[in-house]
């Protein structure tokens, strides 16, 4: 008997929340929507770009960029990839060990989150000399450089491309942008950035643009 493909998970719809507003809304809509939701989409499509060329002109930009930004078409690692991969589906014997080690609760809710697992690991080392979570930590982030850098491919970052074209658009007199960033999965705006920096970026801005 032949096995039918799995439903693939309906993505929820694009939406923003401008600042003072109480509700979410929608600005993608499905082809065959009705024409009310359409144009409730267009018109709040129209106040986001509002609101980002608006943004535009403040004099202090910063921008918080999760890893959510090397996901998607950009065929990044979620972090849930990333813990996999450093530390298993099922903990690894060696993970288990450091964890009780350094009293890492790994059944606890939300224990399965890799920058936790390092920020905690990170802070038992500067009280604590262990050669071993040492050892451990640096296998780790070595897993995750390898992760967060084998997928990148320059044509797939044309959106950061453009994102980043955009936001170092500025006046000379403004500070530079400042582009917040968490030390893991977001490679793909690094990587954006140096390509982007070294073909359209002109001098005067590049100094405007900095990767914090």
């Amino acid at each position: 008997m032949e096995k039918k493909p799995a439903a693939k998970k309906k993505q929820e719809p694009l939406a923003f929340k401008s600042p003072g507003a109480e509700e979410w809304r929608i600005f993608q809509v499905e082809t065959d929507a009705d024409r009310e939701s359409k144009d409730k989409a267009a018109s709040a499509k129209q106040s986001i770009n509002d609101c980002l060329l608006n943004s535009l002109q403040m004099q202090n930009i910063v921008v918080l960029a999760g890893s959510g930004t090397s996901l998607g078409s950009v065929d990044g690692p979620s972090m849930w990839d990333l813990w996999k991969a450093a530390i298993g589906e099922k903990p690894s014997a060696e993970a288990k060990a450091v964890a009780s080690t350094m009293n890492y609760n790994l059944d606890a809710k939300g224990a399965d989150n890799i920058e936790a697992f390092l920020s905690h690991a990170d802070a038992y080392l500067q009280i604590n000399e262990d050669e071993k979570i040492k050892q451990f930590v640096q296998m780790c982030r070595k897993t995750i450089l390898e992760n967060c850098s084998n997928f990148l491919k320059v044509e797939k970052l044309k959106g950061h491309e453009t994102f980043l074209h955009r936001l170092s658009r500025r006046r000379v007199r403004d500070p530079r942008l400042k582009l917040l960033r968490p030390s893991i999965a977001t490679s793909a705006l690094n990587e954006a950035a140096s390509s982007f920096a070294g073909t359209y970026l002109l001098q005067d801005k590049l100094s405007m643009l900095h990767l914090a």
